[in-house]
């Protein structure tokens, strides 16, 4: 028995790995039952959103005239001696069905093992300084990148009670995201079902997202467990980004997509990113039901009943006409599976350590799982239904996208055709991870942070570059290279705090002006930027169809430069001039 709920939106999933990398094993925080008042009493807590305007699709004339990048013949990839293994690490990467299967899990020994092991030859440290021939990635950001957001909001420390603001504006913000695209997927009076079906060139993929709920926050350093506070909250972020994660996945066209952990009731998330996501939909249906030339279809999403115990399937997403929902076209199935053997998590011990990186490795078990769903080996018809579904045989699934929770796939869709051929010639393809910091531009303006503790809206950091593929102003971002200006003579400080920051800080390469301030109560503006003297080598971007938080470079100081042309191979559009200025040091 199914329920039926008309949306003009879409339902979204997300994951949240939070916390994911290390393997944590205490109690699994149940929770509370009722979530529709908690989500409209946490709603109201919000303290930055604004109500928001309403996005419509443009027309095909709109969509080419706004256009601002040309559609090139086939894609341009970085050089093979111009990526580094960790360079590629994004923890998401889309593979053809052959690729898939030649991962060997066995050589996944760390959680991020299993973004690189199809990447990267393992056992060869040593002896291979380049990836497999056919790992590659796109030389425009823009093209195929995400936006990893769970460090950036573990820097503000969106749980706890020393700063209580920040929780709901980290909550807006993904609210924000949501609305905005929801809307802007929701056919008008002006278009046709046929004209706003998400494309069809991926449409034989399967996403699988490796789940594991928030327990813990970072804080100087070291983890800290949550308290029962904190759980509460933690759920509501975990859902909320689940929702934010799955949306661009609907709108590439992916067919099915599994959440997959190991928690018995890991399976509430799910539905309750579906929730929220009926929340958000009710209040916009609300909003424009006036508006007689609003919908000529709708988006619906369609839930299974929460006692079926013969299917997997959480939801369905499609559109169908408002006079007879018996046309509904559904596009992707959203599904959560229960990892059912310890055996695929918990992997070996890695050559030279003495112990395992993890106690639970969930990208493994996934990755086991679906191998084994894939060549028809799993244990039951019905486990292979939870992870395949039972809509399609085990040969539909031509393609398969692995991703995590918190982070938003941006895929330009422009280049779906030749996607598509790249991944059927063999290509494996990585999107670059973008790395948010804490930007004052960023944070509630009431905000009572020490100013150590984000980078201020003051040159150099002020200058704030949009990218915006579709506009006509800087369309591009261009990779950069091998160069990484961040990270030169980097070493991590165990001790006490260095006087000179680029001889070493406490924390990772990006953290050493955040944690010079952090306990300070005097500074001035001078000491504050010299402090993040590793980042004044970066301009600073922001995604406009993304998140829209700030970043510069990926997590391991690799950077691209803005451009209001198309990337080329030869680099001459990566001059860094480019009309941004730096800061001179």
């Amino acid at each position: 028995m199914t329920r039926k709920i008309s949306l003009f939106i879409l339902p979204v999933i997300v994951l949240t790995t939070l916390n994911f990398y290390n393997g944590f094993t205490t109690e699994f925080y149940n929770p509370i039952s009722d979530l529709h008042d908690d989500f409209e009493h946490m709603i109201k807590e919000i303290d930055a959103n604004p109500k928001q305007e309403r996005w419509r699709q443009p027309t095909q004339k709109q969509k080419v005239k706004e256009k601002g990048k040309k559609v090139p013949s086939e894609l341009s990839y970085i050089h093979d001696n111009q990526l580094q293994e960790n360079h590629m690490f994004s923890d998401s990467w889309l593979l053809n069905r052959e690729r898939f299967l030649e991962i060997n899990a066995t050589l996944i020994y760390r959680i991020e093992d299993a973004a690189l092991v199809a990447a990267w030859p393992r056992g060869q440290r040593n002896k291979e300084k380049k990836p497999y021939p056919h790992a590659k990635m796109l030389l425009d950001w823009t093209d195929f990148c995400v936006e990893h957001l769970s460090k950036w909001w573990g820097m503000i420390r969106i749980l706890g009670d020393d700063k209580p603001g920040m929780f709901p504006h980290v909550i807006s913000i993904l609210d924000n995201y949501i609305r905005r695209h929801l809307n802007n997927l929701s056919p008008s009076s002006s278009s046709t079902l046929s004209s706003q079906l998400p494309p069809k060139e991926l449409k034989n993929t399967i996403v699988m997202v490796a789940f594991m709920p928030y327990k813990s926050q970072r804080i100087k350093g070291r983890f800290k467990f949550l308290n029962k506070t904190d759980k509460f909250k933690s759920r509501q972020l975990t859902s909320y980004s689940l929702a934010a994660t799955i949306l661009p996945l609907f709108n590439v066209g992916f067919s099915r997509l599994i959440v997959i952990g190991r928690e018995d009731n890991g399976h509430e998330f799910t539905r309750q990113a579906c929730e929220i996501l009926n929340s958000i939909l009710d209040e916009n249906r609300n909003n424009y039901n006036n508006n007689d030339n609003y919908l000529t279809e709708k988006l619906m999403v369609v839930l299974n009943d929460d006692n079926n115990d013969k299917d997997n399937t959480i939801a369905t997403i499609g559109y169908s006409s408002p006079s007879t929902e018996s046309n509904f076209k559904p596009i992707m199935e959203i599904a959560h599976v229960k990892i059912l053997h310890d055996e695929w998590m918990k992997g070996e011990i890695r050559p030279g350590r003495k112990r395992k990186d993890t106690s639970y490795n969930i990208p493994r078990g996934a990755i086991i799982g679906l191998q084994k769903a894939l060549m028809g080996k799993l244990d039951s018809t019905k486990e292979q239904d939870d992870w395949l579904g039972r809509n399609y045989d085990l040969t539909y699934w031509k393609y398969i996208y692995l991703t995590e929770p918190d982070t938003i796939l941006n895929l330009n869709h422009n280049l779906l055709p030749l996607i598509k051929k790249s991944l059927d010639d063999g290509i494996s393809l990585f999107p670059h991870r973008l790395h948010p910091l804490p930007h004052e531009t960023d944070l509630p303006t009431n905000n009572t942070f020490n100013r150590g503790q984000y980078l201020p809206n003051h040159p150099p950091f002020s200058n704030i570059t949009t990218l915006d593929p579709f506009g006509d102003n800087y369309i591009s971002c261009c990779d950069d290279g091998l160069s990484a200006p961040g990270k030169e003579n980097w070493i991590i400080q165990h001790g006490p705090r260095s006087e000179t920051v680029n001889e070493g800080c406490k924390g990772r390469w990006w953290e050493c002006g955040f944690f010079e301030h952090d306990d300070s109560t005097v500074f001035n503006m001078t000491e504050v930027i010299q402090g993040h003297a590793r980042l004044l080598a970066y301009r600073f971007m922001r995604l406009h169809n993304g998140i829209g938080i700030s970043f510069g470079t990926n997590n391991q100081g690799r950077q691209c430069i803005p451009s209001k042309t198309i990337c080329d191979e030869e680099g001459s559009n990566r001059n860094k001039s480019n009309d941004i200025p730096l800061y001179d040091t």
